[in-house]
């Protein structure tokens, strides 16, 4: 597997500032907007990043395995966490409720297959555990609009809704097509309301193509709903919507021998403008580099594996920069 030197991108909130997240080589920070501005070292290793909902704390994780609370106006620390258990892979997610932030770990055994994951609940301000499910299969976690209901799968495709408050499990699905399905044909899961919707895929034999189908779960009356679509071909990614109504796909594509790179295809459609703009990310096969649209939809940032550079691509005119990490 290549050495890539940048691990991962995460903008702030007003699309001002592009962190970037690098292989032993620090933590970087590069504005865009300032055309003379070039990346500055901002901390050590920093594997994990995101934001509150309210833009007042940034949250970050180091290779040490705690969670560090900063506040950003300017930014300085306020806490350091440290997180219980073992296990390489951390993710942050930011709650609706900007006091709190949500971690979630996961361990790899020597096969290289995600065996064991686990997440707890922060309190932004006092470092306090608020809960933390008992459970070592953990996946896909998201919390409602109002950040009091935790819902998360297992590896068998099983659904759970916990009450946050009273530490108590709400619902839990059972569905007869989502059941055993692998956890990479997970693709995403979201609220909606207070329904569950879930993005799967699977290999059709018979149809010799994968498919893919959207799932609806209604938590109060256990009622499912299942969507197929049967124009999806390609491999589904990832979607989001910027808060300016800018969707984005991505997909691979594979080189004719299959066995050098791989490209992926960005797909950047603007409902306001009518207009599709394709972006194309070539990168080392075992190596899916790493892409962060900004928050106000405008810039699309993607890594490059050698050398160590960003990619800022502009979402209505097409054109881009390269701006290189002297690491």
């Amino acid at each position: 597997m290549a050495n890539r030197d940048i691990l991962n991108l995460c903008w702030s909130p007003d699309s001002s500032e592009l962190f970037v997240s690098t292989n032993g080589h620090g933590t970087w920070i590069y504005r865009p907007k300032d055309m003379d501005n070039t990346p500055k070292r901002f901390d050590e290793d920093v594997e994990a990043m995101t934001f509150s909902t309210d833009s007042r704390h940034l949250f970050f994780t180091t290779i040490d395995g705690d969670l560090h609370i900063w506040g950003t106006q300017p930014y300085r620390p306020i806490l350091r966490v440290p997180l219980p258990g073992e296990g390489k892979w951390l993710k942050l997610f930011a709650s609706p409720d900007p006091n709190h932030v949500l971690v979630w770990r996961g361990a790899y055994n020597l096969d290289n297959i995600l065996n064991t994951t686990k997440i707890w609940l922060y309190h932004v301000l006092t470092g306090e555990l608020l809960f933390s499910p008992d459970h070592d299969e953990v996946i896909h976690p998201i919390l409602n609009a109002d950040g009091r209901k935790l819902f998360y799968m297992d590896f068998t495709s099983t659904e759970y809704i916990w009450d946050i408050a009273t530490g108590s499990q709400i619902a839990k699905w059972e569905s007869n097509w989502l059941h055993n399905i692998p956890e990479q044909s997970v693709l995403e899961c979201r609220w909606h309301e207070e329904q569950i919707v879930g993005y799967f895929s699977r290999y059709d034999w018979e149809k010799h193509q994968r498919v893919y189908r959207t799932a609806l779960w209604n938590s109060t009356t256990d009622e499912e709903q299942l969507f197929d679509f049967d124009d999806l071909t390609t491999l589904f990614e990832s979607f989001k919507w910027a808060p300016d109504k800018i969707r984005v796909d991505t997909e691979i594509e594979h080189d004719a021998d299959d066995d050098v790179f791989e490209v992926i295809h960005v797909q950047i459609w603007n409902p306001d403008r009518k207009r599709i703009r394709h972006f194309y990310v070539e990168f080392d096969k075992d190596e899916y580099p790493p892409l962060a649209l900004s928050p106000d939809g405008m810039v699309l940032a993607s890594a490059s594996t050698q050398p160590a550079c960003i990619v800022l691509n502009d979402v209505l005119t097409g054109g881009f920069r390269i701006i290189k990490l002297e690491i």
